[in-house]
């Protein structure tokens, strides 16, 4: 069977997650969920993706993930902060989402992630001043880009 990223579909928030450890949220907690900063990951490895959910979902975002990019171009991105793209999908590169929905005009701000990135991605990350971030995904680093990202004067006031 496959998993929720792996066919396309979304993860569910942790926070309306069902099963052992998990509560149903309660008003306070939907509300709260909803007023975050969203941040959408797009991997097809189940791992990866459910990894970088959690850790941004602690650090107090809300988090969807999709496993095909192609789910990306069919949603309304207006209230996303931040997309966080693996290079390699299936059916379509991550830089090839990110064009598409530039040619859309629907391109929140977003993080290039990539396991061994070729040439072609990393001209790509420079022409379009990209952050391109190699896995694996070790310390702080995605962490510390999504901050920058979602807060650009922060860095220049510390």
């Amino acid at each position: 069977m496959l998993s929720p990223t792996q066919s396309g579909r979304r993860l569910k928030p942790s926070a309306a997650r069902d099963g052992p450890g998990f509560s149903a949220p309660s008003a306070s907690a939907s509300s709260s969920f909803a007023s975050r900063p969203k941040i959408v990951v797009v991997d097809d490895d189940d791992d990866v993706a459910q990894s970088l959910q959690f850790v941004l979902e602690t650090e107090g975002y809300a988090v969807e993930a999709y496993g095909d990019g192609r789910d990306l171009l069919r949603l309304d991105l207006t209230a996303v902060a931040c997309l966080i793209v693996d290079y390699q999908l299936p059916n379509m590169t991550g830089t090839a989402l990110l064009d598409a929905l530039g040619d859309k005009g629907t391109r929140p701000p977003f993080i290039v992630i990539a396991a061994s990135p070729d040439q072609r991605c990393r001209d790509w990350a420079v022409r379009n001043q990209a952050d391109l971030i190699e896995k694996p995904l070790l310390g702080g680093d995605l962490s510390a880009k999504v901050n920058k990202l979602l807060n650009p004067g922060a860095a220049l006031a510390g």
